[in-house]
């Protein structure tokens, strides 16, 4: 598992808090291979289907007839997870469209543009079903497990008592045992990097996988590379790359990485996929990935899936550089900057 730090830029660690984490359609769906047409073409996978939505190489995929198809025993599951999914890309969309208005960024004005367009598009003809959501219930008491999470984190940081790693593993454990997503997280790494507990990358992929299922970002991340090092598991690329969707669906930086940089080394094949790349190349430099800033200028100055925009391209290799990325400082040097 640490050879996914090669893979990946920046390792985000989890901070305390009382938000939880909740199970949603979109995780049900293709971590239990309910709407994934299992051995077909990776077309057909939810997770090419939603992106070739979102970046419009697949305008075919807007039919009410292609969304039931994916799950034809739970349409109503189909189309809640959907939803779920373009409503979240659609915030996101926005947000960085009306960021390329204030900064007369043509390139992003104009992908994103093109992305809110698809994206409300899609929204306009998923079908609405009734009978099968399952909202998860409300409490106004704190959520079960978290006075066990909130003790492992003070031993585990020693804020609040003296650090010892083994009470916070014990008291993370107990805490994911009445299903807490972050202490399921957590409980994960006590297990892969053998803090408090003998080091062992099964019980660790037990716990991210626990927590994956509860839409747990960070986890998905951690649960993907095992799957994609076949540490804990069988080698399965598919399965890594799909939990890598998840997470960054769910706003994580490096699963947006992870993903960019899949579909860019599938774009010399088929330059559609550098769309794809874009995409999330630009939704991880938003989230601070100094390597992820760099390929965005390195996209927009060669036009690789997005409009040519030199003027972009140097602010992004300015941002990158800000962060003594190497490469992007000797981009700018050569530009003459």
């Amino acid at each position: 598992m640490r050879k996914l730090l090669a893979l990946t830029m920046v390792i985000i660690f989890a901070t305390l808090g009382t938000a939880q984490a909740q199970a949603g359609p979109l995780e049900e769906l293709i971590l239990q291979g309910k709407a994934i047409p299992q051995g077909e073409t990776e077309s057909c996978c939810w997770r090419e289907f939603l992106m070739d939505i979102a970046v419009g190489t697949a305008d075919s995929g807007l039919s009410e007839e292609a969304l039931l198809r994916l799950a034809p025993s739970r349409p109503a599951l189909a189309g809640e997870a959907a939803t779920r999914y373009f409503e979240g890309q659609l915030e996101a969309a926005r947000s960085i469209h009306e960021q390329s208005l204030k900064r007369d960024n043509e390139a992003d004005r104009g992908f994103y543009g093109d992305v809110i367009e698809q994206i409300q598009k899609a929204l306009s003809r998923i079908p609405v079903g009734e009978g099968e959501r399952n909202p998860a219930e409300v409490s106004s008491g704190p959520a079960p497990g978290e006075v066990h999470y909130r003790l492992g984190w003070k031993y585990k940081t020693g804020q609040g008592a003296e650090r010892d790693l083994e009470k916070a593993f014990h008291w993370f454990e107990k805490a994911a045992k009445q299903g807490h997503p972050e202490a399921q997280f957590e409980t994960g790494r006590c297990y892969e990097f053998g803090e408090g507990v003998p080091e062992d990358l099964r019980q660790a992929a037990r716990w991210f996988e626990e927590a994956a299922m509860q839409g747990h970002a960070e986890a998905q991340f951690y649960l993907g590379g095992l799957y994609w090092f076949g540490e804990g598991f069988e080698r399965n690329e598919e399965k890594a790359l799909n939990l890598w969707f998840l997470g960054a669906a769910n706003g994580e930086p490096d699963c947006q990485h992870n993903l960019a940089a899949h579909y860019f080394n599938l774009g010399e094949k088929d330059p559609a996929n550098y769309r794809k790349a874009y995409y999330w190349y630009r939704q991880a430099a938003e989230g601070g990935l100094p390597g992820d800033q760099y390929m965005v200028g390195l996209m927009c100055e060669n036009g690789w899936g997005v409009k040519k925009d030199e003027h972009s391209a140097l602010s992004w290799y300015k941002k990158a550089a800000a962060q003594n990325h190497s490469k992007a400082r000797q981009r700018l040097s050569e530009l003459g900057y």
